[in-house]
């Protein structure tokens, strides 16, 4: 990395500007001299781009009257204390599983090894899942608190530190058996955390959290590897053997699948998975079968292919309604009504009847409506309400409260944030972006929560006296509770009332019902179950059904049997 530094001293501030060029980045800090300052980086095309606008950036604050210092100040910053992290050292035969086979030329089965193992160790801690330190402003964000890591000691582990020309921590690196296995590295666009089997590196949390989760990692990370350099062999083992199999089953599987297929005109293909392939058969222009065939035994399941195939096309035939069996689709509890406001798109007249209600109602209530602006609501306050008829919870943006979600009679009504109500009947088309420099008053805020339960109630006898979702899904819910499964309902998909079945075996039915044709839809909702209910029973293999239009865009390509 080139780095120049320069300094201007003739006003009453003295100040620093400095400029640093890496390959086709190049980063730029100023500020008041003996201050980290502010700085930004930026990326170009090509590093003779990036060289080239540097050389004009100096050109120009030397015109400014800059004068360039080499070598340049230490930055100011606080020594770290010297520390003995906790934890026994490694004992001597731990110490000898540390081999630069091991450590420094792992195989890519190994990489995986420790990755999986890594992961886990993470998902523990709560490591996973956050990557804030990774979008950091500049390198110099984080550098007080390296200089504070760099001061530690390991009972396990040496350690080097590396500088930069201003005395900036830049990377750590730890050594077991004088083998490098951690590296900690302060770069605004690498990853902190490279650990010896990892090529691209790991984040951890917050930046304010990085020396709580870096003294964690440090103290546990030496037996971490001498414990999984321990279990290693066994599940690189394990997994050549399954690569093996897998391997010899797919060529196996392959030459099977087309002799059973050959002659039928039937459509198929596998999809190769980690301990399985996917046979997918085509059932005309709608449908699709799936079967699993695990490598380990596919072969037995051969003769069961046709018979299967036979019995799902008969069920086509037979079933007036859409289908489809396979895996769970919707997460809901079991018995829940998804109503019209969960549908994604926007042009529903439900939609508009709520959200001209609404409307009107926020106008009673005097809340103004605008442009988006800053947050503004004091959240906290309205939370300390006891409004009567509503149920309030909280939701919170990482450590801070953002909005409180108010429903009734278990389906959200209201959410209230710092920016905007979001009445959640109408959809998105309907929300209310705050005024920027204005929020409602308290006064208005809290009438229109009051008020919100009689609203609700006079507003849903008007929709069930104009809809019929009301009347439909308790005519669907009866018949449902004399099959005898869980379901779930879904009004959300426009023109189709879609029911969702938990049916034996770990798969779930979905049924279409059509709103045009809804009586003689609902009459067959009971057969229908009935049969799919009956040729699970007879089909030699468990099956799976799909809409063919769900696997569409797959590029694997059909072969005619």
């Amino acid at each position: 990395m080139e780095s120049m530094y320069f300094e201007r001293r003739g006003g009453d501030t003295p100040e620093f500007w400095e400029v640093e060029l890496e390959g086709s980045w190049y980063g730029v800090y100023s500020g008041r001299v003996g201050c980290q300052g502010e700085g930004s980086w930026q990326y170009s095309t090509s590093a003779r781009e990036a060289e080239g606008k540097v050389r004009r950036l100096v050109a120009g604050k030397l015109a400014e009257g800059f004068a360039r210092i080499d070598p340049p100040p230490p930055l100011d910053l606080a020594p770290g204390v010297p520390e003995l992290l906790e934890g026994p050292p490694l004992a001597d035969g731990e110490l000898a599983r540390f081999t630069e086979q091991a450590i420094s030329r792992p195989t890519e089965l190994e990489r995986i090894f420790w990755d999986v193992q890594l992961d886990r160790l993470f998902a523990e801690w709560d490591f996973a899942g956050d990557y804030a330190s990774y979008h950091l402003p500049h390198p110099r964000t984080m550098a007080q608190e390296f200089e504070a890591v760099a001061a530690w000691d390991s009972p396990s582990m040496g350690r080097e530190v590396e500088r930069d020309g201003r005395g900036m921590v830049t990377e750590i690196r730890y050594r077991i058996g004088g083998l490098v296995v951690l590296t900690l590295r302060n770069s605004h666009f690498c990853l902190p955390v490279f650990p010896f089997f990892s090529e691209h590196g790991r984040w951890l949390h917050r930046p304010e959290r990085i020396q709580q989760e870096l003294r964690l990692l440090l103290t546990r990370f030496p037996s971490f590897c001498a414990e999984g350099l321990l279990r290693m062999g066994a599940y690189v083992e394990r997994k050549s053997k399954r690569r093996k199999l897998k391997a010899l089953a797919e060529v196996g599987m392959a030459m099977m699948v087309h002799n059973c297929m050959r002659g039928t005109d039937l459509e198929y293909r596998l999809l190769p998975g980690h301990k399985r392939s996917f046979l997918q058969v085509g059932l005309g222009a709608t449908h699709l079968l799936e079967l699993i065939m695990p490598y380990a035994s596919f072969a037995g399941r051969i003769a069961g292919i046709l018979p299967t195939v036979g019995v799902a096309r008969g069920l086509l035939e037979r079933v007036e309604l859409g289908i489809s069996l396979g895996d769970r689709r919707r997460w809901d509890a079991w018995g829940t009504v998804l109503w019209h406001e969960h549908r994604r798109y926007s042009e529903d007249p439900r939609l508009d009847f709520w959200g001209e209600r609404y409307l009107a109602y926020e106008r009673a209530m005097a809340v103004e409506r605008g442009d988006f602006g800053p947050g503004q609501l004091d959240i906290q306050t309205v939370w300390g309400w006891n409004i009567p008829g509503v149920e309030g919870s909280l939701e919170h943006l990482g450590d801070n409260l953002y909005a409180i979600r108010y429903s009734i009679g278990g389906r959200d009504v209201l959410t209230v944030g710092h920016d905007a109500l979001d009445f959640r009947l109408a959809g998105m088309k309907h929300r209310t972006q705050l005024p920027k420099g204005s929020v409602p008053t308290m006064d208005a805020l809290r009438a229109l929560l009051e008020g919100l339960p009689a609203f609700y109630h006079a507003g849903t006898v008007a929709f069930n006296q104009r809809f019929e979702d009301a009347k439909r899904v308790e005519r669907v819910a009866g018949v449902l509770e004399r099959i005898g499964r869980r379901w779930v309902m879904d009004l959300s998909q426009g023109e189709h009332l879609v029911v969702e079945l938990h049916m034996p075996g770990v798969l779930f039915l979905e049924l279409r019902l059509q709103l045009a044709n809804f009586e003689g839809q609902l009459a067959q909702l009971r057969p229908t179950v009935a049969r799919v209910m009956r040729a699970m029973e007879e089909a030699p293999l468990r099956f799976k059904l799909y809409p063919r239009e769900l696997y569409a865009s797959w590029a694997t390509p059909w072969v005619r049997g």
